[in-house]
């Protein structure tokens, strides 16, 4: 097996830590008790964080018919499941509506035959829980491959994927699901982690790496991001890891037990495009089989919380960088971020120190990240490793610029000790993360082409299809606008380049839904109720998603990506250096900041005449009556934009906001630390 040689399948530690999490170790582990002299220091750092988080046991056990009830109706009867043919419809037709049509006696014996079967699988699902029995069809799991890129047939290209039983697939999908509403709801989960997380999403991963870029501008601290990427993320996971795992976050016992049960005595068939193979195979001591199967409806939940506990274990460990408001009523550090197995590790400097600091600082937080992963059964993928770094330079003018490549390189050491060199991507070259192409640079040319490739690619094949007009509508509004809309909310790409995007692709879809592609675009794109065609601008989803990033986040101060978001605004209000906040008041020039989310939500709110009060617009008092904000007074003047960046620059440089703030008492002079270019505390 891949995992073979990590710290946890030894024969000692295998003996010592079951499937099923059932040894005295194990409680040892959940109670946070164990200790284990034998162990590495990474090791016996990530069994401390595998503490349970609630108390044991602390969900149900049994299933009700409720909960079969509330998982079969929004099942989709065409999912692949069940290898033994007892079809997902089975099941769906126990809470099907009765033809209203029938006779009413007719009608209440149909009802109660299905409240009858309904309740005897219940019955025998509870039965298996309470004897922590595995069925035997439940065993028979049947894999099928899929490809992971268009004709690319290498094998470790294909994404296996696990067919097990309906019922099967229920109980541990209703078990996990209702652990990681528990643990949401008491808030035990890291805040790093959103995949397979309730509420989160993978474009809040990409918008804070935009708000942390944002918040490095306005503060001039420099970071690292390190990309890295899981092997085989579900097919690597150990199941008495998953099965401590999940225990920690009160799953019953009884239910764990079942579950590895199943793996541990499961046999595997490979389903092809004509049939399913006779020969199988199995999990046995000398070739074991880890894996928890992609497929299986826990599968998300359990790699939630092995990599919570992963998070904590880094982030107890790591540098990471610090963000606070220029008051420091608000500090925030984070160390890791990701999305399922897509991770980003985060180390920020100190632009007194040299960068040679920086990059020791993220080694040391990208290697803890890599031997935590191996200490738990898993394994980074260095090839796919990338890291980019925002270090600045300054002219003798004082302007900040990012410095494009460094020439250091790291090195992690892999699975076998090799040490494996890592070299820093140019801050205008773009990496590819959860379907968005980001560099520090603001390089947005290869996201634009991307994304008209794609959209060319979709208008091609709706024009190709022999469709009706509304279902070219259709595919236009389900597959065009989702596909091409889903990075530019966190992708700050200008108008042009998105009207450049829908005059190439979208004529053709207007002609298929029955329209002149001639026809004035403004007249294409107003809304159905005032005679337009209903069309969607490119310029208003990514606006309008803005505007929906900010309301989201601001409104959830509890998570990171709140916390970030009030963090960057407070500081973009200070480099604004103005007495009124930033958005009620749009229309007003801000270009000597530097920023990006910011100002694209005010430009999108300056297209409506609109604006967004917040309840906290971190604004400094006055320090007198009358006084007055430095930067307003010189937008009444006649300075060129590179004056009034210089200005501003030496304003933040000193400390002061007010007029006051420079100004001796009586208000006639300059005070004199002020032409001495000596700063004042902020």
């Amino acid at each position: 097996a891949e995992t073979d040689n990590t710290p946890l399948t030894t024969p000692t530690m295998r003996t010592k830590f079951d499937w099923a999490a059932t040894t005295a170790a194990s409680e040892l582990v959940l109670e946070g008790n164990y200790t284990n002299d034998k162990l590495s220091t990474i090791t016996s750092l990530f069994i401390d964080n595998l503490t349970r988080v609630t108390d044991l046991d602390s969900l149900p056990a049994p299933i009700s018919v409720a909960d079969m009830e509330a998982k079969f109706k929004v099942w989709r009867k065409n999912t692949s499941t069940s290898p033994s043919g007892r079809h997902l419809s089975h099941y769906k037709l126990l809470f099907a509506q009765i033809d209203c049509r029938l006779e009413e006696a007719e009608k209440h014996q149909l009802k109660d035959l299905q409240e009858r079967i309904a309740e005897h699988y219940c019955q025998l699902i509870n039965y298996a829980i309470k004897h922590r029995y595995s069925f035997s069809r439940w065993k028979q799991i049947v894999n099928t491959m899929i490809l992971k890129e268009p004709n690319n047939l290498r094998i470790h290209r294909l994404r296996v994927i696990h067919i097990v039983e309906a019922d099967l697939n229920f109980l541990l999908g209703a078990k996990w699901r209702a652990a990681v509403h528990k643990a949401r709801k008491e808030n035990t989960l890291h805040r790093g982690q959103y995949g397979g997380c309730p509420g989160r999403q993978a474009q809040t991963i990409t918008l804070m790496e935009e708000l942390r870029r944002d918040y490095s501008l306005l503060t001039r601290t420099p970071y690292t991001n390190f990309d890295s990427d899981c092997a085989s993320a579900y097919d690597r996971v150990l199941v008495s890891v998953s099965s401590l795992a999940s225990r920690s976050f009160g799953i019953h016992r009884n239910v764990i037990c079942v579950h590895a049960k199943t793996l541990e005595e499961a046999t595997y068939k490979l389903k092809t495009a004509s049939s399913t193979t006779e020969t199988s195979y199995q999990h046995c001591t000398q070739f074991p089989i880890h894996g928890i199967g992609q497929g299986t409806a826990n599968a998300p939940s359990i790699f939630l919380f092995i990599s919570s506990h992963l998070f904590k274990a880094h982030s107890g460990k790591a540098h990471g960088m610090i963000f606070k408001t220029p008051d420091g009523t608000i500090v925030l550090h984070i160390t890791i971020v990701g999305f399922v197995d897509d991770t980003t590790v985060i180390t920020g400097g100190n632009q007194e120190k040299p960068i040679e600091d920086l990059l020791d600082k993220m080694q040391h937080d990208a290697d803890l990240w890599n031997q935590l992963l191996w200490a738990s059964g898993g394994k980074l993928e260095l090839s796919k490793c990338g890291y980019h770094v925002v270090y600045y330079d300054f002219s003798p003018e004082g302007d900040p610029s990012m410095r494009v490549l460094t020439s250091k390189q790291i090195i992690i050491p892999d699975a076998s000790g090799n040490p494996i060199p890592i070299q820093a991507k140019n801050i205008f070259k773009p990496r590819r993360n959860l379907g968005h192409h980001k560099s520090p640079g603001g390089n947005s040319k290869t996201q634009v082409a991307i994304i008209k490739t794609k959209a060319k690619q979709i208008s091609q094949a709706i024009q190709r299809t022999r469709t009706t007009r509304d279902e070219a509508r259709m595919m236009y509004e389900s597959v065009y606008r989702p596909a091409v809309e889903y990075p530019l909310a966190q992708s700050f790409v200008i108008a042009t380049n998105l009207d450049l995007i829908e005059k190439t692709t979208l004529p053709v879809i207007y002609s298929k839904c029955g329209y002149n592609r001639n026809t004035a675009r403004k007249v294409l794109q107003g809304p159905r109720a005032l005679g337009g065609a209903g069309f969607m601008p490119l310029t208003v989803s990514t606006g309008t998603g803005y505007v929906l990033h900010f309301l989201k986040h601001w409104r959830t101060p509890h998570e990171e990506a709140g916390r970030l978001l009030r963090i960057t605004l407070a500081w973009y209000q200070y480099q604004a250096g103005v007495s009124y906040p930033v958005l009620t008041n749009p229309t007003t020039d801000l270009s000597y900041t530097q920023s990006n989310f910011i100002p694209a939500v005010r430009n999108y709110l300056c297209k409506f005449q609109g604006s967004i009060k917040v309840d906290k617009p971190y604004i400094y008092p006055k320090l007198r009556a009358n006084d007055r904000s430095i930067m307003e007074i010189a937008q009444e003047l006649d300075l060129t934009p590179i004056q009034m960046k210089r200005l501003n620059q030496v304003r933040i440089h000193l400390g002061v906001m007010w007029l006051s703030e420079i100004s001796t008492i009586q208000g006639t002079r300059i005070r004199s630390h002020i032409t001495d270019y000596k700063k004042q505390e902020i």
